[in-house]
Order: structure tokens, then C-alpha cells, then sequence
């Protein structure tokens, strides 16, 4: 170990600090949306969502990407190696190579939705069109925008269920694909299939914008979505030429799921491998400049703790007997984000053992090489979950977003840039 025996004991207090403070940044959204005491104002959850976007920004574009740059082009690695002409291309392999497992996993879940479930019968194939009659027995005919009340008897919601699909969760919520959006209780939208794809103002061009959202959506709402909202809906989007059948929007709903938790664990993969680059960089740092780091990576843990916490606290409850498996996976990525910046650190004093190691020719050569590398992956990782999960999700396919009032979408913008300003100044 390092003979200087204070050396260690500041790098052990730090990975008690970080720890400490990486731990309730992550916990505290879940634990705020658990415990009465803790609640706070929805309009808080809708800041910290959009501020924590840019603060993934800012940390990618950056930080990242520069550090990258910066470590593989030094001229003490460039006179060993040339791996910095090819930096560009580590960010760009990286990103793919996420897209494509991204792209591959929820592919694969799509069809085992569509493989797995019984062939519909005639009747539930049948999509539900303008001139398509609507059978008073099994459903209830909807003439008008008439809002199903939440004191529906449970009979009632089983028994629109059974008549289109019998294997259907009885609660069923929706969401935008790599956001955090919630569903609402008289219209429930729909991000996958044609709805994700086409132009916005076709999609405007067939949905109701009369009334706009009062509240601030938050991880709460997410429970709001029901099976009665969703047949209510298809029947009202039957008036303007829809053919949807109600099974075929319910399993978009259950891909839909199934892709928010990968986007998730892409997000997490990114914020990580960053977490145990700084680590490394902070354990092999010496002199005032210690001090200085620690301050920043404690403000760098706070902002991207938050920021993950409230995505992993919107994550999506389970319909069909997974509750307590989502409750640990939310557990499990709240630890280790609070585990890899320390985990880090103790990796750097094991790499190097002896404080003569640190500052010689050849443990910078190493230093900069693995620091180099793993920016870059990260860089990219985040750069995906950024601009496609949550940059994209939150403001380019969020209807609900588009149908709030100016104000609140002005401050979901104004708190975007708030997140990449100070990410930003935290580096400087």
C-alpha cells in the first residue's frame, strides 16, 4: 500500500463522502415518491427531470468527449501509440454498439409479445373503425368524450378486458418511450407503431388538444393509466378513422415497458463507466489539486445521482406479478451507482500500490491510455441515452409536453439548459 499513510486515509475519506452523497442523490426521488414525509411538489420532480437531461448532456458533449480527446491525443501517449487518430471512432462504435444491443433486446421482446399471446378471434381482430359497430355487450358504445369515472365497478373494467384479450393485466399504464411521461385519465397515449414514426402534425391532425394538462406530470401519475382508459380511448380514435385493435395497443404497452427499463440500463452502463473514470483519476491525484477534485466529483455525484434517481423511480410497475422484481432492480441501480465512483477509487490504489508509481513515464502512459478509452465508450453510451432516451423522449415525442401550457413548457426548456450550464461550470 502507499507509504504515506495520510495519502490513504484521504483517498478512504472520500470514497466515504462520494458514497454517502452518490447514495441519497439516487435514493432520494423513490424514496420522496415512498414516504409521505418526504413528498414533495410535482413541479419539483419536473424540474429535476429536464434538469437532469441536460446535466447528462452537458456531462457526454462536455465532459466526456473533451476528456477523451484530450487523454488520447497527449503527446506522451501519441509518442507510444497513435490510438488518438482513431478517438472519433471509439464514440461512434460505442454509440452504435449500444443502439444495436438496444435495438436487438426490444426487437426480441416484441415478438415474444407477438408469438406468445393466442390468435385473436375474429371478433377481437376486427379493428374498430368509424363504420364498424360497437356491440353494447361485451363494451360499452362511447358517443361522446365522456370521461370513464374512477368509481367504475371492477366487474366492469374485467369484463372489457376479457372481451378483447383474456390474458390482458387488468391495469395497464402507458408511456413515452425513453421518457418519463405519464398517461392521463381521459386520454392515454401511445408512443410505439405509427404513432412514433409519423410527422407531428399528422399525428396532431387526429387527436383531441382542447383541454390542456394543470398538473405537473411526476412519477406518481404513472399509475393512472387503466385498461377502461385505453378502450375508451380506441373508441373515441375510432371516430376519426383509427383501426386499431385494442390487443395490439396493449402489447405496445408491454414493449413499450420493456424498452424504457433498457433505456434505463443503458443510461446507467454510461453514468457508470464515467463514474469509475473519475474514480481512477481522483485516487492517483495529489497535492491541492485533491481538494479542488473532490469538490467537483461531490457536485458531479449530486447532479447525476438526482437525475438517474428520478428515471429509476418513474420506471414502470409491473401488471403481471413483477412488483417485487422491479423493486429490487430499482434497489440494484440505486447501489451501484452509489458503489462504482468508490469502487473506482479503490482500483486506482490497488493499480498503483506504491506512491512512486504515480507521476512516472510509465503509469502515465497507462493512466491516460484507460482513461482515453473508457471516456470515449462512455461518451457515446451517453451521448445515445441522452439524445434518443431522454433529450428526444421528454420533448420530441411527448404529447403531453406539447399539449401543456406555454409556461411549463418554457420551464421545462429553461431547466434543460439550467442542467447543461451547471454541468458544465462544475468541470471548469
Amino acid at each position: 500500500m502507499y507509504s504515506n499513510v495520510e495519502l490513504v486515509g484521504s483517498r478512504i475519506s472520500a470514497i466515504c463522502i462520494i458514497f454517502v452523497v452518490s447514495l441519497v442523490a439516487s435514493s432520494f426521488p423513490l424514496l420522496s415518491k415512498r414516504l409521505t414525509f418526504l413528498q414533495i411538489p410535482r413541479i419539483v420532480f419536473f424540474i429535476g427531470k429536464h434538469f437532469g437531461t441536460g446535466v447528462i448532456l452537458s456531462t457526454a458533449f462536455v465532459h466526456l468527449l473533451q476528456d477523451s480527446f484530450e487523454a488520447l491525443n497527449n503527446p506522451i501517449l501519441r509518442s507510444q501509440s497513435k490510438i488518438g487518430d482513431f478517438t472519433g471512432l471509439i464514440v461512434l462504435a460505442s454509440l452504435l454498439s449500444i443502439f444495436l444491443i438496444e435495438y436487438v433486446s426490444t426487437s426480441y421482446v416484441d415478438r415474444l409479445h407477438s408469438y406468445g399471446s393466442p390468435t385473436p378471434s375474429p371478433r377481437s381482430a376486427t379493428p374498430i373503425t368509424a363504420s364498424t359497430p360497437i356491440s353494447t355487450t361485451p363494451t360499452r358504445r362511447v358517443d361522446t368524450p365522456k370521461p370513464l369515472e374512477s368509481s367504475a365497478s371492477q366487474s366492469e373494467r374485467t369484463h372489457l378486458v376479457h372481451s378483447y384479450s383474456p390474458q390482458s393485466p387488468r391495469r395497464t399504464r402507458s408511456f413515452s418511450y425513453g421518457s418519463t411521461s405519464q398517461s392521463h385519465r381521459h386520454d392515454s397515449y401511445f408512443f410505439e407503431g405509427h404513432h412514433r414514426h409519423e410527422a407531428r402534425c399528422s399525428h396532431d391532425t387526429h387527436h383531441e388538444r382542447g383541454f390542456k394538462l394543470s398538473s405537473s406530470y411526476d412519477p406518481e401519475e404513472l399509475e393512472q393509466g387503466i385498461v377502461a382508459d385505453i378502450v375508451h380511448d380506441r373508441v373515441l380514435h375510432a371516430e376519426h378513422g383509427h383501426s386499431h385493435t385494442l390487443d395490439s395497443e396493449l402489447k405496445e404497452v408491454q414493449v413499450g415497458k420493456k424498452r424504457q427499463i433498457v433505456g434505463i440500463l443503458v443510461l446507467q452502463l454510461g453514468i457508470m463507466i464515467h463514474s469509475v473514470i473519475i474514480g481512477l483519476t481522483l485516487a492517483i491525484t495529489q497535492g491541492p489539486e485533491f481538494a479542488s477534485l473532490l469538490v467537483a466529483i461531490i457536485f458531479h455525484q449530486l447532479f447525476e445521482g438526482l437525475s438517474l434517481g428520478i428515471r429509476i423511480a418513474s420506471l414502470p410497475s409491473s401488471d403481471d406479478g413483477g412488483t417485487k422484481y422491479m423493486a429490487i432492480l430499482r434497489s440494484t441501480l440505486i447501489v451501484l451507482f452509489a458503489v462504482t465512483n468508490p469502487v473506482g477509487i479503490v482500483i486506482g490504489l490497488l493499480a498503483f500500490r506504491r506512491g512512486h508509481d504515480v507521476g512516472t513515464y510509465h503509469s502515465t502512459v497507462e493512466m491516460l491510455l484507460i482513461q482515453g478509452i473508457m471516456s470515449a465508450i462512455s461518451a457515446g453510451m451517453l451521448m445515445y441515452a441522452a439524445c434518443v432516451e431522454m433529450l428526444a423522449g421528454d420533448f420530441v415525442m411527448d404529447p403531453i409536453l406539447w399539449r401543456s401550457e406555454l409556461w411549463k413548457q418554457t420551464l421545462a426548456l429553461v431547466s434543460l439548459g439550467a442542467g447543461v450550464v451547471a454541468m458544465a461550470l462544475v468541470g471548469m
